[in-house]
């Protein structure tokens, strides 16, 4: 398995970053990493998930980005996905996914927008 993931809370917020492979192999590591990640943010901050160092992104990926937008929202806990290269870009945009998740060209952008309101609708 090529996955090396970090945590780190900023704030009420928490960033995972995400280095090299996203697939069926290290998809579970990764999908309990934000499961945890979810869980320590406080609402309304949101889950920043930093795709920028990966370099392979599988349709696991792509899944595993869609239950977690359905949990985030669910907890008033936004998903914010920050995604530079094609690896991750492509296939959430062929995918139509761009349109439901929060694409940021950098962690701070995505931690700077303010936080969605408790109910759900944006400021």
């Amino acid at each position: 398995m090529n996955l090396h993931i970090q945590r780190e809370l900023r704030g009420f917020a928490v960033v995972v970053t995400v280095f090299g492979e996203v697939d069926l192999a290290s998809g579970p590591t990764l999908n309990t990493e934000v499961t945890t990640a979810s869980a320590l943010a406080t609402p309304p901050a949101p889950v920043v998930l930093d795709l920028t160092r990966v370099e392979f992104f599988s349709s696991d990926g792509l899944t595993l980005l869609a239950h977690h937008h359905k949990i985030c929202a669910d907890q008033r806990t936004p998903l914010r996905v920050v995604a530079t290269t094609a690896p991750v870009l492509r296939p959430i945009s062929l995918t139509d996914l761009d349109r439901t998740l929060d694409v940021f060209g950098s962690v701070a952008e995505a931690l700077s927008l303010p936080p969605t309101p408790r109910d759900g609708s944006r400021r």
